[in-house]
């Protein structure tokens, strides 16, 4: 079974490079963002680090 994250507050590079960095590390990870204005930067660092949205 894999481990699961929320991490929430991901319109900043903090919280997004913890999502990431759990991600490489087979978790499951729920980012939650409340501007979502921001979530453009969220959407391109998770693709370039090819993960699933």
């Amino acid at each position: 079974m894999k481990r699961v994250a929320l991490i929430t507050g991901t319109s900043t590079g903090l919280d997004i490079s913890l999502s990431i960095k759990l991600a490489s590390k087979d978790f499951v990870v729920y980012a939650t963002i409340r501007d979502t204005n921001k979530r453009s930067e969220l959407i391109a660092t998770t693709e370039k680090a090819k993960c699933k949205d």
